[in-house]
């Protein structure tokens, strides 16, 4: 064993977690705590400790597992240990046992399918609502009552032999249950993420670890955000439970933010009850701030202007990210930062300008240069399959898609078909084509509806505001074309923006919150707020920040007057006047 390799840069905390190879574990691991270095040296522990090791290694994302995978494979050789998401993990377990081709539910089918079953079974919800309900179902978290099972009838009928994320999960404890796959038995698992396990996941990896429970959980109960996706606290609490002598590790120094930042973040999230309070190890630093607007269009203009200060301050613009709580709410942000020619780029996710849905094709009547909206209307229209064909047979004859698909419509009757729609609903929105931008979303909208097209609604919300701000279409074309110069900058000259979400697990030397409302953040949906989840949520969006932290409260926001978080009082947030915003 060599111990020197093994130990390297790592402090007491993470030693013992490290060392503690045999049996079950739990390391609870608060932000910016090392958790990824301190589960990565542990697999080439365990490595060298035992050469015939079979080590597992299991996170949530492709991103995470590849930066474990860059981590673990810059020391040595690392075939015995298997980096995998849960569900990539999962295809393998079912792949090795049928020893057949399996066919996974694309995206875009799986979009069409939610919302065809929910007409069929009568369902009139928001369809994201609709796939969690059929998620959650599948996965036995809620009670399937009459209603809903024939909502599932109908959606496995029409899904047919192709499998779903779910049914990854759940055909994968199957074989595993049954013992039909032996091809995949680790003497070790590291799992990344644990909060994020829903009741399902867990027993696939008790399964997995059934013969020798080395098996070592890393976790924050403090960043357990993901309940809509089944991760619930309770189930995370009872692992445990599940392994009996359960050693547990804390790691709470956290070498991320400063001083100042973290006594925010501690004496917010003491209120869910937590005592896992990380320890600072670095300098005090200054205070995190909140500051009051007039509306949400005083809002982008005030983080266009931070971010603009903090650069002249020093900082990189790949250092500063802007957050909020659901995507709707960066339209505004967008729109400021193209107006003054500030690169940017959004995590995970694309601008509201640029998104694959049909809405705003529509409004523009495919009038943007280049074909890429023509193919994302044929493919609405005509189907996924059926448009790529064309757009191929186009890109090969010089012609534009719509001009081919209307040559393919001839012999075929259901492009005929499909061609004859769309053409009909352009028509419908030419004769707006010089209104104002707002009567011509209205009427793009009610074209997506009655077609049953699969949008983001909330989205779509903010791209409608976006539009009330125009004076003609032309002026968004316009915003468009400065987006894509603004996309060729490189990396490090472009800001972050992102949900709370799809931030979890990042770190920025500065972060800007917007959106620090009642009803916005805290989320309230249906007149209810999830206190305990919102309040982990802000944990997170404040824990993101290494040097600088500023939340923004609009007065008056979409119309209405607004009260302030109750985050703002519970961080304890010094208020203060943004010199430099005007409103």
């Amino acid at each position: 064993m060599n111990a020197d390799f093994a130990f390297e840069k790592v402090n007491p905390e993470q030693r013992a977690a490290i060392a503690a190879v045999d049996g079950p574990s739990l390391v609870i691991a608060g932000p910016g705590s090392g958790k990824t270095r301190t589960l990565t040296v542990k697999a080439r522990y365990i490595r060298r400790l035992y050469p015939d090791a079979r080590i597992l290694c299991v996170t949530h994302t492709r991103k995470a597992a590849d930066e474990m995978r860059a981590r673990i494979g810059r020391h040595e050789n690392s075939r015995t240990i298997q980096v995998s998401t849960i569900h990539s993990l999962c295809y393998r377990i079912l792949k090795t046992s049928l020893g057949q081709p399996i066919r996974i539910l694309s995206d875009y089918d799986h979009g069409v399918i939610v919302r065809l079953a929910a007409q069929a079974a009568g369902i009139d919800t928001d369809l994201r609502q609709t796939a969690t309900v059929i998620s959650h179902a599948k996965l036995g978290l809620i009670e399937k009552r009459e209603e809903i099972r024939k909502l599932l009838r109908k959606y496995e009928r029409l899904k047919g032999l192709r499998l779903d994320y779910d049914d990854l999960l759940l055909f994968a404890l199957k074989k595993l249950k049954a013992q039909e796959c032996s091809a995949i038995r680790p003497t070790h698992i590291l799992v990344d993420e644990a909060q994020d396990l829903d009741p399902v996941q867990i027993r696939l990896i008790k399964r997995l670890s059934a013969k020798k429970p080395n098996v070592t959980f890393f976790l924050d109960y403090n960043q357990a955000i993901f309940s809509f996706k089944g991760a619930l606290p309770d189930e995370i609490n009872r692992i445990g439970d599940i392994y009996p002598k359960t050693s547990k590790f804390y790691l709470l120094r956290n070498h991320r933010s400063t001083g100042k930042i973290l006594e925010s973040a501690n004496r917010l999230i003491r209120l869910n009850g937590s005592e896992n309070s990380s320890v600072p190890m670095r300098e005090e630093g200054s205070n995190p701030l909140w500051v009051r607007v007039a509306n949400e269009i005083g809002e982008a203009e005030l983080a266009r202007e931070i971010a603009v200060y903090l650069i002249q301050q020093g900082f990189q613009p790949r250092d500063i990210l802007i957050l909020y709580r659901t995507n709707h709410y960066r339209a505004e942000v967008e729109s400021e930062l193209i107006e003054n020619e500030i690169p940017y780029s959004i995590l995970k996710n694309t601008s509201l300008f640029l998104k694959e849905g049909p809405f705003l094709p529509l409004c523009l009547q495919a009038g943007r240069p280049g074909d890429g909206w023509e193919q994302t209307l044929l493919t609405h229209y005509l189907g996924r399959r059926s448009a790529s064909e064309i757009c191929s047979l186009a890109s090969e004859l010089g012609l534009r898609p719509f001009d081919t698909a209307i040559e393919q419509s001839i012999p075929n009757p259901e492009i005929e078909k499909g061609m004859n729609l769309l053409l009909q609903d352009l028509r419908e929105i030419q004769v707006l084509r010089e209104n104002k931008p707002q009567e011509v979303a209205e009427i793009a909208w009610a074209i997506v509806e009655k077609r049953g097209f699969i949008v983001d609604t909330r989205e779509t919300k903010g791209l409608f505001r976006l539009m009330g701000r125009f004076e003609n279409l032309g002026e968004i074309v316009e915003q468009i074309e400065k987006l894509q110069v603004l996309s060729m900058a490189t990396k490090q000259k472009r800001l972050h923006l992102s949900t709370i979400h799809r931030a979890k697990g990042l770190e920025h030397r500065a972060v800007i919150l917007l959106g620090c409302v009642e009803g916005v953040f805290p989320l309230e949906i249906r007149d209810e707020v999830n206190s305990t989840e919102e309040r982990r949520l802000a944990y997170v969006a404040l824990t993101r920040a290494k040097d600088f932290f500023v939340a923004i409260s609009p007065e008056i926001l979409y119309g209405e007057p607004t009260v302030p978080s109750r985050f703002v009082k519970e961080m304890g947030l010094k208020r203060c006047e943004w010199v430099k915003c005007a409103r």
